[in-house]
């Protein structure tokens, strides 16, 4: 999608002064996360945070599991949810893209760009319960699960919480804080607003 052009009508109908805006950050800021592999919990977070700091938007970070429809794993994701329309900005630059095959760029329920279509999940379905019984037989395997869990809680805990989102934005290792983030996204935001 070129700079500064944006959907404004889904299947749906049109979308609301407030779900443009949405929209139009959300891919500004996915025009940036695109450095970033993986992130998934950060751009949520980012997202919803930044939203609603700059335009009252008040949306959701929401921390639940991706499946490929392959495998009865459940890989731990988050996305963003307005209006019950969803943006993942994050699966379509997977950390791993040789074992996920990059999903599919969604902003507010509209597929950008093409990719895997992943099923969405706000908790792991029974199917999902028994692979991971299984998983944690094995030793290893169950330290790297155990690991897992804890990093999905912790999401979980700080995505819909100001205070929290900010603190594990702010403590990124690369350095990319919350405001660092938003100046850029910010900048492109009164660049777009020019050219509409």
């Amino acid at each position: 999608m070129p700079d500064g052009e944006m959907m404004y009508e889904t299947d749906e109908g049109k979308l609301t002064e407030q779900e443009i805006t949405a929209a139009n950050a959300a891919w500004q800021v996915s025009e940036f996360f695109r450095q970033l592999d993986g992130a998934c919990y950060r751009s949520a977070m980012f997202l919803r945070l930044y939203l609603k700091d700059r335009y009252g938007i008040e949306g959701q970070a929401i921390v639940g599991f991706v499946n490929d429809g392959k495998s009865p794993a459940y890989a731990s994701h988050a996305w963003f949810e307005y209006e019950g329309k969803l943006t993942d900005i994050a699966l379509s630059r997977p950390l791993d893209p040789e074992r996920t095959p990059p999903g599919r760029l969604i902003i507010q329920g509209v597929v950008v760009e093409p990719g895997h279509d992943y099923t969405y999940h706000e908790t792991t379905p029974e199917i999902g319960q028994d692979f991971i019984k299984k998983f944690m037989e094995h030793p290893m395997l169950a330290q790297v699960l155990k690991a897992q869990q804890e990093t999905h809680a912790e999401a979980c805990a700080c995505a819909n919480d100001d205070k929290l989102s900010r603190t594990y934005l702010d403590r990124a290792p690369d350095g990319w804080t919350y405001l660092r983030i938003a100046e850029i996204v910010d900048e492109q935001m009164a660049r777009q607003a020019k050219i509409l």
